[in-house]
């Protein structure tokens, strides 16, 4: 997506005003990705979005190469790398204040780099209201770590539980 002011050259920012402008008229699936090549996180662009085009639909289709699951809860419970004690206090103590009141969700899981592709039913269960308020966030100073919760946001985990009841 073009950056089209600095507020739009984080990837959140970005990917929220896509949905912003485009809620009224979206794809059945939208697939956001980098707009870089390749990286760590992915073989190529042409694979990532070969992948998009071949998930089955769903709410969250993640398209990065796989990696370890991370999962933070409700109960303070997290699991897997770049998780800690203050990343779960963090997110659960601000979640409200992010997302304008709503209750967070039980467990929240996430792989890495914030590369999927979702339908337009997973983001219009979502008020165009309320992502409007989720890029007025992401220009904070403390803005939400999207990267993490974009799972949550389109595809609450249905399964809830914690950290520790992850297979």
């Amino acid at each position: 997506l073009p950056a089209r002011s600095s507020r739009e050259l984080n990837e959140a920012a970005g990917y929220l005003q896509h949905i912003i402008d485009h809620y009224d008229a979206l794809a059945e699936r939208t697939a956001f990705v980098h707009p870089h090549a390749s990286s760590w996180h992915s073989a190529s662009l042409s694979s990532i979005l070969k992948r998009s085009c071949e998930a089955e639909d769903g709410a969250y289709v993640e398209l990065n190469l796989p990696h370890g699951e991370r999962c933070l809860d409700a109960t303070g419970g997290y699991r897997g790398d770049w998780t800690s004690p203050q990343l779960q206090r963090l997110v659960y103590h601000e979640w409200v204040r992010w997302f304008r009141n709503e209750t967070a969700p039980a467990r929240i899981r996430w792989t890495c780099c914030a590369q999927f592709m979702s339908s337009r039913a997973a983001i219009r269960r979502r008020s165009l209201d309320s992502w409007r308020s989720y890029l007025e966030a992401s220009g904070s100073s403390d803005p939400p770590p999207y990267e993490y919760l974009w799972p949550a946001l389109m595809d609450p985990d249905p399964l809830g539980g914690t950290c520790a009841s992850m297979p």
